[in-house]
């Protein structure tokens, strides 16, 4: 990424996009004092535009080319900005640091889209904006995106499509977990030149991703690039007088982000589920204290679904999700997390219906006693107040309902976390999965405060259960079948309403 952004010539396209960060940082209302932060800002457009109307500005990259071109243009215009480089998927700053956090053309690139979205609401203050323009699909960038991709190899690993950012259906699934509101104006930016041929030189001597090509493929196969993008170039072509003009459609975007005291657990865990969605969902596959262990526990207390109305939450990538749509039943399914999300999207399709949300919030898409059965795998411990979840599930649930959720043994976390048993603790824990380390946070609490928050919701515990590993465990793994069979790891319970 790093390489193929320091091919080409950046300032002259820079020239092309700048009044678009203008109109962005116009309608941010940016005032003297305000402190913001410019995401894969390139060299530098809109922190430009923010320093000019007398805005504190950090400005970050991930290429160090642009970061040094960022810094001499700032010195060139006379204005004080401070350039770091910084991955957007992994901002290094504190949360709540900046009044706005934007990116124009910019963090749409980086590979995991769920990510970036995370890191810009986190460093933003509580009441704060995300802004954001992002290319939109279809246009003359859009077509030569797909252009372009047909004549690569697939990667081994598929990411999102960039251009998905400016896709509004999809944006407002990225932040809905995240934000207050969101304000989206369709917007379209121009490329003009005395001719086609013209054109064709500028973009062949300025564009990063098409020099990158260059150094990947065949002569041939560029060869064959050059020649399908000018006759791209020439249907799109919107003058009529010789001269070249064509469009591409963007979204401007302005995100709220919700006023509030501190963080919610959900946006803590849904981070830390984005990043590291693909290596939990493959573990949760066939892992030992999924597969054979808490998913036969869950289905044991489902009883037949077939028929029924069922809330998932916590979905994750889909194994559950997946089960209950191939046993008859009508799911709506929830997760936090937007990665976990897109992935169980790709497992079901359409069969059930989807929603990125966190437990803690109230549920809009989900009217009053709406769902005969409510089912959440292993995501309670994400919430430190149960109550207020509980009586949203019996809001939503069906008279004769029931909820059935697992959550981690108390013994379990109390052997992380010794010291007073009765007390609601704060657990941070490292997770080995796939090649990577992952930062998991949760809360522990004793049996005693989870029966008090199910009782204070109007619940009545049917089945309280500690089960054992499936017996094929065994033979599959006799280490982990020894330690579940002889110490509890999850809880399981079957409410019924009161």
């Amino acid at each position: 990424m790093r390489w193929m952004w320091s091919q080409g010539d950046y300032p002259r396209v820079a020239e092309v996009l700048e009044p678009h960060a203008e109109a962005l940082a116009e309608a941010c209302q940016i005032t003297p004092g305000t402190t913001v932060l410019d995401v894969a800002a390139g060299n530098g457009n809109f922190a430009l535009a923010a320093a000019r109307r007398g805005a504190i500005v950090t400005a970050t990259d991930l290429t160090p080319l642009m970061v040094e071109l960022g810094r001499a243009r700032s010195a060139d215009a006379g204005v004080s900005i401070t350039w770091a480089e910084a991955d957007a998927e992994q901002l290094p700053y504190e949360d709540a640091s900046y009044d706005i956090v934007a990116s124009v053309f910019g963090a749409m690139f980086a590979p995991r889209p769920q990510l970036v979205a995370s890191e810009m609401f986190r460093v933003a203050k509580p009441g704060g904006l995300v802004a954001m323009a992002n290319y939109s699909p279809g246009g003359y960038l859009g077509k030569l995106s797909d252009l372009m991709n047909a004549l690569v190899p697939r990667p081994p690993v598929e990411f999102p499509s960039p251009f998905e950012w400016g896709d509004e259906a999809v944006l407002r699934r990225r932040f809905e977990a995240l934000a207050a509101s969101i304000e989206i104006q369709h917007r379209t930016l121009y490329f003009e030149s005395d001719s086609v041929e013209a054109f064709l030189e500028f973009w062949e001597n300025t564009n990063g991703p098409q020099a990158a090509l260059k150094a990947r493929v065949t002569a041939d196969v560029y060869q064959r690039a050059q020649t399908e993008k000018e006759q791209l170039v020439r249907e799109l072509n919107e003058s009529g007088d010789g001269r070249l003009k064509v469009s591409s459609p963007y979204l401007l975007v302005l995100a709220r982000v919700p006023h509030a005291v501190g963080r919610r657990d959900g946006d803590v865990a849904g981070r830390q589920y984005d990043a590291m969605a693909g290596e939990y969902a493959a573990d949760n596959e066939d892992g030992a204290y999924n597969a054979y262990y808490e998913r036969p526990a869950t289905i044991a207390l489902l009883g037949d679904v077939a028929g029924l109305d069922v809330l998932e939450v916590g979905c994750g990538a889909g194994p559950l999700t997946a089960y209950l749509v191939e046993h008859g039943a009508a799911v709506t399914a929830t997760d936090v997390s937007a990665e976990m999300v897109r992935l169980a999207r790709i497992r079901v399709g359409d069969r059930a219906t989807f929603h990125v949300t966190s437990i803690e919030k109230p549920m809009p898409f989900a009217r009053d006693h709406s769902y005969d059965l409510v089912v959440g795998s292993l995501v309670m411990h994400y919430v430190r107040d149960w109550e207020p979840v509980l009586r949203e599930f019996r809001r939503v649930l069906r008279p004769g309902g029931a909820v059935v959720f697992s959550t981690h043994h108390p013994t379990m976390d109390w052997e992380l976390s010794p010291g007073d048993y009765f007390s609601t603790t704060q657990i941070t824990e490292t997770w080995k999965k796939g090649s990577g380390e992952f930062e998991v946070t949760f809360w522990r609490r004793p049996l005693t405060e989870m029966t008090r928050a199910i009782a204070a919701a109007g619940f009545v515990i049917e089945q309280l259960v500690e089960p054992q590993p499936a017996p094929e465990l065994g033979e599959r793994s006799p280490r982990d079948y020894a330690n579940l069979s002889t110490k509890p790891q999850f809880l399981f319970f079957r409410l019924r309403l009161g």
